[in-house]
């Protein structure tokens, strides 16, 4: 979990985007609170971050982009859709480009969905998409996708009408459908990924033979799933493992906090409780027991006469035998007691009086070793001078 992931999630649960309340307002109770423990229709909007290897059927792509096809009442001049769009207009277009052996009986290359006739039409043979195009973060995701879909607005089909507002309806049309594809995606074996805006697509235009009325809104990676994936959120495999998710938390609350407030252990839970405000249930969150992680980092063993010194005074006041040169005074549980404790033997062995702020500075075992061994060098030095000035 990098920092821009950390700092997502902040936000994400900061809920800012919630209106206060306030205990003097009136609130009306709504029936019908089922509905929070009806995952499968949560589940079902989804982003999937693995495919499994099957090929898609044709027959299955079919069936799923009926959602965005036309549909022609009779005794109607104009067709209906599945989605809204500003004054009837639909000037949102599909376009697929398919991988190699992405879908069984359709060859890959670039393919314009016609949503009357409920067709792919080709557009260009063997040319995908590079994969580079969605970046190294998605490499995985990139690599065992199907196709990739991308919801491109015809910006003469609506500026007539709405002028310098068609792309943001355009944009929201491109939602309307999205949120289709997802659903529907779900019902077939189809998962999809919403990539947002890529940067690097506009010189990609001549390939989709788009002219100046062209414009990129959207894009999805897809690919196939398993049954087993949609009852679940996320993927066994994507999930970070609990020391991967600590060790990040800390690295990022190590930039935010000072060294000694970090956290030397987490408790993972599979929720946060929330009130009916949906803010943190804080009375509630501190009687949940979740699993307890600490800290995970391969033991770093000593290697210097000062190392192994201050080791054996750690694993005697900490009564813990694995004991890293790469680990924190704070993250093996001290505290101020302890820090005295500590203070007092390196002053017994090593005949030097340390300040508790050393303890905060030198974060590691292995910085405080250092530092030991500087101030013994310096002490030596001044003496060694402090002889030869007196033999002059």
């Amino acid at each position: 979990m990098k920092k821009l992931d950390l700092e997502r999630l902040s936000l994400k649960l900061d809920h800012r985007a919630l209106r206060l309340t306030y205990p003097d307002e009136v609130e009306y109770l709504l029936p019908d609170q089922v509905f929070h423990t009806d995952k499968d229709a949560y589940l079902k909007r989804q982003s999937y971050k693995q495919f499994i290897s099957a090929p898609l059927e044709t027959r299955t792509l079919g069936k799923w982009l009926r959602c965005l096809s036309a549909y022609q009442p009779e005794y109607q001049v104009l067709p209906k859709y599945r989605y809204p769009s500003a004054g009837g207009l639909y000037p949102v277009q599909t376009y697929f480009s398919v991988k190699p052996g992405g879908v069984n009986g359709v060859e890959a290359g670039l393919y314009y969905y016609h949503p009357l006739k409920h067709r792919l039409v080709q557009i260009q043979v063997g040319h995908t998409l590079p994969d580079e195009l969605f970046g190294f973060k998605h490499k995985q995701i990139v690599q065992q996708a199907a196709f990739y879909i991308f919801l491109v607005g015809k910006m003469d089909a609506i500026e007539p009408i709405y002028g310098e507002y068609s792309r943001d309806f355009s944009m929201m049309e491109a939602g309307y459908m999205g949120q289709l594809l997802m659903e529907e995606g779900t019902d077939n074996g189809i998962g999809l990924c919403p990539m947002g805006h890529l940067g690097g697509i506009e010189k990609y235009r001549d390939l989709f033979q788009f002219d100046d009325n062209h414009i990129f809104l959207h894009c999805f990676i897809g690919g196939s799933i398993s049954p087993e994936q949609t009852k679940r959120w996320g993927s066994v495999t994507d999930a970070p493992k609990s020391e991967d998710q600590v060790n990040s938390l800390t690295e990022f609350l190590m930039q935010k906090l000072p060294y000694y407030m970090v956290p030397s252990l987490f408790n993972i839970l599979d929720s946060i409780p929330l009130t009916v405000n949906g803010k943190v249930d804080r009375e509630q969150l501190s009687s949940i027991q979740g699993k307890n992680v600490g800290l995970f980092r391969e033991i770093a063993l000593p290697r210097t006469e000062t190392e192994k010194k201050l080791i054996d005074i750690l694993q005697e006041i900490f009564q813990i035998r694995e004991i890293g040169i790469n680990q924190t005074f704070f993250e093996l549980g001290g505290d101020s007691l302890l820090a005295v404790r500590l203070l007092s033997r390196i002053q017994e062995i090593f005949q030097l009086e340390l300040s508790l702020r050393v303890l905060f500075e030198k974060k590691t075992i292995l910085d405080l070793a250092k530092y030991i061994d500087v101030l013994e060098g310096a002490i030596e030095f001044s003496g060694t001078e402090a002889v030869e000035e007196g033999a002059l």
